[in-house]
């Protein structure tokens, strides 16, 4: 799969009632009526009176493959889309909960906005099994504020790009530790977890990239004393790190 390029502003609408196509062209559209604009802006706290809304790319599905297709065309030309609405009731073949489980299969950052009239299944049924739920909205239909599509379009576009961006960051950060002589991690001061660790400091311990991430904070320290011949050392510079995180330690250990 192609890398992302550049911020997105696409949002995909999936729904085979041509009528949703036109309200959501219609909602997101830049240029808005005054009333409209007015109370959006109202609810940012803001005086702006027109254009409020940024530029969106609007993409269109009829189909759960169709959608699944032009996610796919996305990626491959490295022009993801950042939000997709998706009817949970679409023509026999996939619904929006396959249709969402199999673009999760693909694309694990897009944020996804499953939409629904009538509820056939409770909400937590729907949800079983989906992959990151956090990044799942619920929206019932008919859309009767047209501020609150608004609204929520800008904040999930904008969390997809703030999101990018911190996993751009991530990455530069760790080729710089990659690329130094020393074994670097850095460790959550509250739950003592492994945030990010070079190359030369899993290899040290003899552990994979996962297993730092994912290993229990007491159950990595027993596995990292085991390689020091004064692991009291250790224990002792934790605790007056852990005391006031604000010094230094710089007391070698062996």
């Amino acid at each position: 799969m192609g890398a992302e390029s550049g911020p997105s502003n696409r949002v995909l609408i999936v729904d085979d009632d041509e009528g949703v196509h036109q309200d959501f062209r219609d909602m997101l559209r830049p240029v808005l009526p005054e009333a409209s604009t007015d109370e959006l802006a109202k609810v940012f706290g803001s005086d702006i009176t027109e254009n409020f809304l940024p530029e969106f790319e609007l993409l269109h599905a009829r189909s759960g493959k169709e959608a699944y297709q032009k996610v796919k065309e996305a990626i491959e030309t490295k022009k993801p889309i950042a939000v997709t609405y998706m009817d949970i009731r679409m023509p026999p073949g996939w619904d929006g909960i396959k249709t969402s489980r199999k673009i999760r299969e693909i694309d694990e950052k897009i944020e996804i906005v499953i939409m629904t009239v009538h509820h056939d299944k409770p909400l937590p049924e729907i949800m079983r099994g989906m992959k990151l739920v956090h990044k799942v909205q619920f929206q019932r239909k008919p859309i009767r504020r047209i501020e609150e599509i608004q609204h929520l379009t800008i904040s999930l576009v904008e969390k997809w790009n703030v999101e990018k961006e911190l996993r751009e960051n991530k990455q530069r950060l760790e080729a710089v530790l990659d690329s130094t002589g020393d074994a670097m991690a850095m460790f959550d001061g509250l739950s003592g977890r492994v945030l990010l660790a070079n190359r030369l400091y899993g290899k040290m311990f003899g552990l994979t990239d996962e297993e730092l991430k994912d290993m229990p904070a007491d159950k990595l320290r027993q596995e990292i004393r085991q390689y020091f011949q004064n692991p009291h050392q250790l224990e002792e510079a934790e605790a007056e790190f852990y005391a006031d995180p604000r010094n230094v330690v710089g007391k070698p250990v062996e």
